[in-house]
């Protein structure tokens, strides 16, 4: 198969990430929401940080959702008590990064074999050594070409939403005591 009639057969990889973030105004019951629609669509989260400060406190989130959930996903948090601050969403198509490092990881495993079956043949001991070397590099090349193809399905697979949602303090401006300015 040609690389055009390859692609067109294959599935496009599309990555979809994003931004949001909510106002609430009771920031436990809407984390308690989250967690729950978290679980129904199967996500996790990657990390999670709470902040307090005197304005506010908020719930950093970065979340995990597979790729196939995250519009309904993202459709369900918008659902909830609160008011969107902002919200982000991109989609990268990696369709074309993606089958040319499966057709680089084949040639590569094609040329393994062949150095494979060379070092079997080989006479001497420099052409061993040689052979084993091209071996060597290739594997480190396989190893990383693989590792690349398991990053970008897993970016795939599962998309990510930062999600911020935070509430409002009440806070009253109390200035300190302070000392005069003084010229020295």
């Amino acid at each position: 198969i040609d690389a055009i009639a390859k692609q067109e057969v294959t599935k496009k990889k599309i990555i979809k990430d994003g931004r949001m973030g909510l106002r609430v105004s009771d920031l436990e019951n809407t984390k308690v929401r989250v967690d729950t629609i978290v679980q129904h669509h199967g996500g996790y989260y990657a990390s999670e940080r709470l902040t307090n400060s005197v304005w506010e406190t908020s719930y950093n989130l970065k979340i995990r959702i597979p790729g196939e959930n995250f519009a309904q996903f993202i459709a369900d948090i918008e659902t909830g008590d609160g008011e969107i601050l902002y919200k982000e969403i991109d989609a990268r198509d990696v369709t074309d990064q993606f089958i040319d490092l499966e057709t680089r990881l084949e040639n590569k495993r094609n040329y393994l074999k062949r150095y494979n079956d060379l070092l079997v043949k080989a006479n001497s001991i420099k052409e061993i050594l040689e052979i084993e070397e091209k071996i060597r590099a290739l594997e480190e090349e396989i190893e990383s070409a693989t590792g690349q193809l398991k990053y970008l399905s897993d970016q795939v697979d599962y998309s990510t939403l930062d999600l911020t949602i935070s509430t409002q303090k009440n806070f009253k401006y109390s200035p300190d005591k302070r000392d005069k300015f003084q010229n020295d």
